[in-house]
């Protein structure tokens, strides 16, 4: 069923009531759904777990990555941004993967992105919605020195709500090249969640 988003004008499909609350995981643009899903329906999340949530306009010092400029070869522009984000281990990811990749670039380009982007509450209002949620929230980023920008922005939404970022080796994609680590390691945060930080 399709509904108007308070937030954007663009038709969305609106939240069907669950029996239970859902543990949910996103990474990358996907994250940024986590994260507008904790905003808007609270109710509906036991647990969410974010990895690498693009969020570069809470990063005042870091340009925005560009896109590709040109996207009327979506393949071609897809592999083009994927060797951006993704650096060497695009290279690990295996054929079916990357078609599966390359074949969302329509899709990616034409909708995803900037449905995902406008769509999320302003910094401002969602570091007050973190601040206040009762929601668990786990921020995962892979690591690195000097910190990647993603890694930063995981930071700045740690931070707001008052917990810590969790390494996740694997790059921006460790659910591809490194799935059985990244499983484990997402079990175990469930099981032992690491403590939330108390403001003082």
């Amino acid at each position: 069923m399709s509904a108007r988003c308070p937030r954007n004008p663009a038709p969305c499909h609106s939240a069907t009531p669950s029996p239970a609350p859902a543990i949910v995981w996103g990474g990358s643009l996907g994250a940024f759904i986590v994260l507008d899903l904790l905003s808007r329906h609270p109710a509906l999340v036991r647990a969410a777990l974010v990895h690498e949530p693009p969020l570069f306009t809470v990063l005042p010092d870091t340009p925005l990555p560009p896109l590709p400029h040109d996207v009327t070869d979506p393949r071609t522009a897809m592999a083009a941004h994927a060797r951006r984000t993704l650096g060497g281990d695009c290279d690990r990811l295996d054929a079916h993967q990357r078609e599966r990749l390359l074949a969302n670039g329509e899709a990616f380009f034409g909708a995803d992105a900037p449905g995902a982007a406008a769509s999320l509450p302003s910094p401002g209002v969602l570091a007050s919605e973190l601040a206040g949620s009762s929601v668990p929230l786990y921020v995962l980023a892979a690591p690195g020195e000097p910190e990647p920008a993603l890694r930063r922005a995981s930071r700045w939404v740690a931070d707001q709500a008052g917990t810590t970022v969790i390494d996740l080796p694997g790059g921006h994609m460790p659910y591809a090249v490194e799935p059985e680590a990244t499983a484990r390691l997402l079990t175990d945060i469930l099981h032992h969640p690491p403590a939330r930080e108390i403001p003082t």
